[in-house]
């Protein structure tokens, strides 16, 4: 599975915390879903970030014996995720 350079899991952010009621915060989270165990969080700069998603998926055929196959290919498209802040001032950190 490849993930971004700089992606770390919430097993890797709680061996470099120091602060005990955010170690403990997300051990509870690790302790509850394997899911999160294993997917990887990126930090990013800016409030936009671009993905790429597949559309359709290539077709399936079937082939007799020493026949040759029928390549296909999916599609995939650029999507944009962004996040807006939607009330007065900002959060706090």
């Amino acid at each position: 599975m490849a993930t971004a350079t700089n992606a770390l899991t919430l097993g890797n952010l709680a061996a470099t915390l120091t602060d005990p009621l955010r170690k403990g915060v997300i051990m509870n989270l690790l302790r509850k879903s394997q899911l999160l165990e294993r997917v990887p969080f990126e930090t990013v700069s800016s409030l936009q970030v671009s993905a790429v998603r597949g559309t359709t998926l290539p077709s399936v055929a079937f082939r007799g014996i020493n026949e040759g196959y029928t390549p296909s290919h999916g599609a995939f498209e650029r999507v944009w995720e962004v996040v807006s802040s939607w009330g007065g001032g900002s959060p706090r950190l």
